[in-house]
């Protein structure tokens, strides 16, 4: 590989036992992390999730749900929006409970070059794709 990732450390998750100690890892944050007044982590950013495997999010969101029901998770697919193939792949199918929106900053643009119906037609667009279980992120 070849590139800023070039060098990186490539964890086998495809293998059941690296992915078991991988999710386990970060399962027991919850535990590790609650304060006195049982108060915990709430919500993983995931980065780089299209470069792992979806048996891997599948198996880390039930576990991370079992471990504390209402904990999200939020992945950075390079390029997510609201009606594009990341949306498609890892919103509402048991990965992700939200993306970091990429798409936005056009929209960003837009409202910054005064182009306020093209903005308006957008975000109405977009909030037709999403909810209160498949969000998408700012940053």
């Amino acid at each position: 590989m070849t590139g800023e990732l070039a060098g990186l450390p490539d964890l086998i998750t495809e293998d059941p036992h690296v992915r078991q100690q991988i999710v386990q890892w970060q399962v027991d944050w919850l535990d590790k992390a609650t304060t006195p007044n049982g108060n915990t982590i709430d919500y993983f950013r995931v980065d780089t999730i299209k470069h792992v495997e979806d048996t891997t999010w599948m198996h880390f969101k039930n576990e991370l749900t079992l471990a504390k029901p209402e904990f999200k998770m939020i992945g950075e697919a390079w390029g997510a929006g609201p009606n594009n193939q990341y949306a498609q792949r890892y919103l509402n199918t048991g990965m992700m409970d939200s993306l970091l929106d990429f798409d936005f900053k056009h929209i960003a643009k837009n409202l910054v070059d005064g182009n306020i119906n093209t903005v308006n037609e957008k975000i109405v667009e977009r909030t037709k794709s999403i909810d209160n279980t498949s969000t998408l992120g700012q940053f």
